[in-house]
């Protein structure tokens, strides 16, 4: 019995580190996209914000924060994913207040982003739990 519980746990935990990898992942993907896209309207126009220095610094420095957290992540994934999921609502809600039509926008990837970062969250409690029991 006690060898059924202890392989159902690490089943459990192996899944609830396969929702932190994906969250972990989340992040840098966030932060690439954001960055990705800052170039892109700097340098190769893809809106009407070609040379725009002034836009592209703040959307690299937002970029380069969620690949931080992403790092981070491996390290201390509560603090961090919390931190990520902080900081992509504020953005969406700074957007929503600033350019309102805005909200649809993707509407469906940033349910996805929410979607994996609040898993995230969740695995690391459960992982935390887990954890717990195993070693006491």
């Amino acid at each position: 019995m006690f060898l059924l519980k202890r392989n159902t746990q690490k089943t459990n935990l192996q899944r609830a580190n396969k929702k932190i990898w994906q969250a972990t992942n989340t992040l840098f993907i966030i932060g690439a996209l954001i960055g990705v896209l800052a170039l892109g309207n700097c340098f190769l126009g893809f809106t009407i914000l070609r040379g725009d220095y002034g836009q592209m610094i703040p959307q690299l420095s937002v970029s380069i924060c969620f690949v931080a957290l992403g790092f981070w992540c491996r390290k201390s994934p509560l603090a961090a994913i919390l931190c990520g999921f902080s900081l992509y609502l504020l953005l969406q809600i700074a957007n929503a207040i600033i350019s309102p039509k805005t909200i649809i926008n993707a509407i469906a990837i940033k349910l996805f982003v929410i979607g994996f970062l609040i898993n995230g969250i969740v695995a690391v409690l459960e992982a935390e739990k887990l954890k717990r029991e195993m070693n006491g």
